[in-house]
């Protein structure tokens, strides 16, 4: 008789404890923030001629444009839209709990202007790269800006996307 009591109890405890457990794990994904897949060339502008320049990075953002740290290792397909101005591989890895990866441009003789794209499952995104314009073809629309610490501030990444 104390058995049988004593199995009722605990498989109510467990069939509670299951139930928990379920709206716990429901609440956690209805609030898990979307992630958008991002590309920054840095710099965007760059002098003509063969060479290679570190200057792309690909990450993922949470839905307030914060870098997050994937999970586990994220290949992301790349590709130039013009391919006689500056070229990129194919392919590159994120590695797992990193926020992004760097990749390396490779220009040619040519100048002009060329979109590099990144994509992963659905999205697709780009930056625009000029190569080899005069000082009098690029804008001066430099701002300033600074950034003062808050309350509100993330400030877990290691590269700043802006």
């Amino acid at each position: 008789m104390l058995r049988e009591l004593c199995l009722k109890t605990l498989l109510i405890m467990l069939a509670a404890f299951a139930i928990i457990l379920g709206n716990i794990v429901f609440a956690v994904a209805q609030i898990e923030p979307s992630t958008n897949l991002v590309i920054k060339l840095a710099p965007s502008v760059i002098e003509s001629g063969e060479n290679t320049h570190q200057l792309g990075h690909v990450g993922f953002t949470n839905k307030y444009g914060s870098l997050i740290k994937v999970a586990k290792d994220t290949t992301v397909n790349l590709e130039s839209e013009d391919q006689s101005i500056a070229t990129v591989p194919d392919k590159i890895t994120i590695p797992a709990n990193s926020q992004f990866m760097t990749f390396d441009v490779k220009t040619t003789s040519n100048s002009g202007t060329t979109k590099i794209f990144a994509s992963f499952g659905d999205e697709r995104v780009f930056d625009t790269l000029i190569v080899g314009r005069t000082q009098d073809e690029i804008k001066n629309d430099l701002k300033l800006v600074v950034n003062l610490p808050t309350g509100e501030m993330n400030v877990n990444s290691e590269m700043p996307f802006s």
